[in-house]
C-alpha cells in the first residue's frame, strides 16, 4: 500500500493470527506510525529500508508487545526521504532473537533496560547503566547534572557505542550520576578496557582506527522547534572528535531506537567547527539518512552566556586557536574545545559546554572560573583587553 507519495508499506506477518493494520499515520512528533489490532500473546517488529531490494533485511527501528487492545508501533526517527517499511508479527511461544545475542525477544521485552531486543550488548548491573532508556523518568535517574545552587539546568547521560566499525554495534547508557568519565564506565562497569591509552586510540580522533563512540545525550527541555514542539535531545561527541557520518549514523540510529518514549525530538548536534566541517563535507549522506541534525546557532540561538564554574582568577587574556603552551598565569579564550587542558587562571569558550563536559570537570577539579561566552574574542567589552593582565570572575 502507498502512504502519501514517498513510502511503500509492506507486511510480512507469519503465523496463524496476523493482526489487522487499523491505520497508518504520524505521531504528534511526526514519526510514521502504524496502529495494529488486538492480538494477545505476540509482538511486532518494524523494520525500515532505503530501497525495496533491502526489504527483509532493513534496520529494526521498533519492537512492541501486542495485547488485547490496539497498539501503536512507530519509526524511531522522523521521515526525511522515501522509506520502505516491513512489519513482522511473532507469537510469544515462537519468539525469535532479533539482535542475535542469545536471549529471546520475549525475555528481553520483559526486562527493558537490563535487556534491549534491538541492542545486542551484554547486560550490566542496573546500578552501572542500561541498554535502553524506557521513559523520561528513567532518563532522569541516569542523568548527571550540576546540583549546586544556580547551576545550569542541563541534564546529560553519557553513552558508549562499541564495535561501531562492524555491522553489529552495541550501546550502553552510563549512570552518569555514578560515572562522569567514559573510561571509568568502560573499565569498571563493562570491563572492556584496562588501558586508558588503548581506549582513547579506539574511541577518539581517528576514523581509520575508530572502534567506539563516546558521547552524551543532552536534554534541552526549553528548546522549542518551528512547529512549537518543546524539548529536544541532542546526540553529541567530544567537540574536537572528528566523527565521520558512517559512525554518526550507526550511533544515532541505535540511540534513537533505544529511546521509544522520544517522539522524533532527537537530533545530532555537530558541536564544533571540526564536526561542522565534516557535516558540510558529507552533507549529502546526512540529507539522505534518517539522522536529524541541528546546528549550534539554532540550538543556542537565545543563549549568549552560561556560567559553568564560579570563581575568580588573574592572568593575561589570550585567544587560543590550537595547541599552545599555557599556564596558571593565563586567562584563556578557547575558540574550540581543547583535547586536554592544563591548569590555567580562567577559562572562556566560544563553544557551548555542559556542566559535565571534560573542560568543566577539569575546571571544577582545579577551582578555575569557567564560562561560555558567545563570540567572546570579538566582543566589544572583551576584545580591548586581549594581551592585558585581567581579573576574571564567574558568578552564577
Amino acid at each position: 500500500m502507498i502512504l502519501g507519495t514517498c513510502c511503500w508499506i509492506g507486511t510480512a506477518l507469519p503465523g496463524p493470527a496476523n493482526p489487522k493494520i487499523n491505520s497508518i499515520g504520524h505521531t504528534p512528533g511526526g514519526k510514521i506510525a502504524f496502529e495494529l489490532g488486538p492480538d494477545p500473546g505476540g509482538y511486532h517488529i518494524l523494520r525500515r529500508s532505503n530501497a525495496l531490494s533491502e526489504l527483509g533485511s532493513g534496520r529494526p527501528v521498533a519492537i512492541v508487545r501486542s495485547n488485547s487492545s490496539a497498539v501503536t508501533i512507530a519509526d524511531s526517527s522522523r521521515p526525511k526521504s522515501r522509506a520502505f517499511y516491513q512489519l513482522s508479527h511473532f507469537r510469544s511461544s515462537q519468539a525469535g532473537d532479533l539482535d542475535n545475542d542469545g536471549f529471546s525477544d520475549w525475555l528481553e521485552m520483559a526486562r527493558p533496560g537490563y535487556y534491549n531486543p534491538i541492542n545486542p550488548a551484554p547486560p550490566v548491573n542496573r546500578i552501572h547503566g542500561s541498554l535502553m532508556l524506557t521513559n523520561r523518568a528513567h532518563y532522569e535517574r541516569m542523568a548527571g547534572r550540576d546540583g549546586r545552587p544556580g547551576a545550569p539546568e542541563i541534564r546529560e547521560v553519557k553513552f558508549l557505542v562499541y564495535n561501531v566499525h562492524t555491522p553489529t554495534p552495541v550501546l550502553y547508557f552510563a549512570d552518569t550520576t555514578r560515572y562522569q568519565y567514559h573510561y571509568d564506565f568502560t573499565n569498571q562497569a563493562v570491563n572492556r578496557y584496562n588501558s586508558v591509552s588503548l581506549f582513547q586510540s579506539h574511541t577518539y580522533f581517528n576514523n581509520s582506527t575508530r572502534r567506539n563512540l563516546a558521547g552524551s545525550l543532552i536534554a534541552h527541555d526549553n528548546y522549542v522547534d518551528e512547529k512549537g514542539q518543546r524539548g529536544l535531545y541532542t546526540v553529541e561527541f567530544w567537540p574536537s572528535d572528528p566523527v565521520a557520518f558512517r559512525f554518526v549514523e550507526k550511533g544515532y540510529e541505535l540511540i534513537a531506537a533505544s529511546m521509544p518514549f522520544v517522539d522524533g525530538n532527537i537530533a545530532y548536534h555537530p558541536a564544533s567547527e571540526t564536526q561542522r566541517t565534516i557535516y558540510e563535507d558529507e552533507q549529502e549522506a546526512f540529507d539522505n539518512s534518517y539522522v536529524n541534525v541541528i546546528q549550534t546557532d539554532e540550538l543556542y540561538r537565545n543563549v549568549v552566556f552560561t556560567g559553568l564554574n564560579p570563581g575568580e582568577g588573574y592572568g593575561r587574556l589570550r585567544v587560543v586557536n590550537g595547541s599552545e603552551i599555557l599556564s596558571v598565569r593565563d586567562v584563556v579564550i578557547f575558540r574550540n574545545i581543547p583535547n586536554d587542558l592544563t591548569h590555567v587562571g580562567g577559562i572562556i569558550t566560544e563553544i557551548p559546554q555542559t556542566p559535565l563536559s571534560h573542560v568543566n570537570l577539569k575546571a571544577m577539579q582545579n577551582n578555575t572560573p569557567n564560562a561560555y561566552i558567545r563570540d567572546a574574542s570579538s566582543h566589544p567589552d572583551i576584545a580591548p583587553f586581549l594581551g592585558e593582565n585581567v581579573y576574571y570572575r564567574v558568578d552564577r
